[in-house]
């Protein structure tokens, strides 16, 4: 639950300093259709995995880490 919330966390500042208001964490996965709520979901995704990749298949830890991995190393 920390790497997930830090991971929020994360992606909120990213969006504070472009200018964009964050989606609020309100503690479960909820789907909303606002600018920066897909990166708020994706990064909660990614901290899950990164904390136990084991419970998913390599096909679905790629999808969810690929992208900030990618970002990562850039």
């Amino acid at each position: 639950m920390e790497a997930r919330n830090a991971a929020w966390a994360a992606v909120a500042s990213s969006l504070i300093a472009l200018g964009i208001e964050p989606v609020e964490d309100d503690g479960y996965w909820r789907v909303v259709q606002r600018v920066g709520a897909g990166a708020q979901r994706a990064a909660r995704y990614a901290a899950c995995a990164l904390v136990a990749p084991e419970l998913l298949d390599e096909d679905r830890l790629e999808i969810l880490l690929d992208p900030w991995l990618s970002a990562i190393r850039d």
